[in-house]
């Protein structure tokens, strides 16, 4: 008799635990369920990887799309990084040959202070036009038309504050039509100074400071 009330609960608490998977199984088909396998978001391991893409996504709707790696827009940060032609830090060259030299001369000539823009000489006529960018100790002139044109000049140092006294381009002297060239040395290998050749004269610039102009036409 005993055995087989033994044997009656035996049977009653297997058919209870097959209940208990029955209804498992269902709720784990009905929509949202999720089991609860110790991930704190839920579902399996990869359910918790896709839930950090949402979040992403989330923020970076919130954050108008950008991946705070790239343009944020237009700034005076963002441009001195731009990198390439026509750009010179916040300004920009408008031929090749003004950005070419510009960036080859970096150390003399420093950042550009402005972007280049056209200018017109004195000398040669209405044709005689051109383009200026001047940087920090330095200014780079670039003729349109004529013998030199397309061909930047460097303009700088003392030669320069000469060049200024005289209106620069818009004055009796024009263009620069070739680079700077030293002067010549003294007995202990100093530079005497520098000379250089403008459409309408030559500057010369001595190391004791003083400068020298000669308007004779060099054209």
């Amino acid at each position: 008799m005993l055995r087989v009330v033994i044997g009656r609960g035996l049977l009653v608490l297997v058919y209870g635990a097959v209940a208990l998977g029955s209804l498992g199984a269902a709720r784990a088909d009905e929509p949202g369920f999720r089991k609860p396998d110790g991930n704190r978001n839920g579902g399996s391991p990869s359910h918790g990887r896709h839930d950090d893409r949402d979040h992403q996504d989330r923020h970076d709707d919130q954050h108008g799309g950008h991946n705070h790696d790239g343009d944020h827009g237009d700034s005076h940060d963002h441009d001195s990084n731009r990198g390439g032609f026509p750009y010179l830090g916040r300004y920009k060259a408008m031929y090749r040959s003004t950005y070419s030299k510009a960036t080859g001369n970096f150390f003399a000539l420093g950042r550009a202070t402005s972007s280049e823009f056209r200018v017109r000489s004195s000398l040669g006529g209405f044709n005689m036009t051109g383009t200026c960018l001047p940087c920090e100790r330095g200014t780079i002139y670039r003729a349109d038309y004529g013998r030199y044109a397309d061909s930047p000049f460097i303009v700088s140092g003392s030669i320069l504050r000469e060049y200024k006294k005289y209106n620069a381009h818009g004055g009796r002297l024009g263009f620069p039509i070739g680079p700077r060239f030293e002067l010549g040395r003294d007995n202990s290998g100093h530079n005497d100074g520098y000379m250089q050749k403008f459409q309408g004269g030559v500057i010369k610039a001595y190391r004791n400071g003083h400068g020298d102009v000669d308007f004779n036409n060099y054209r």
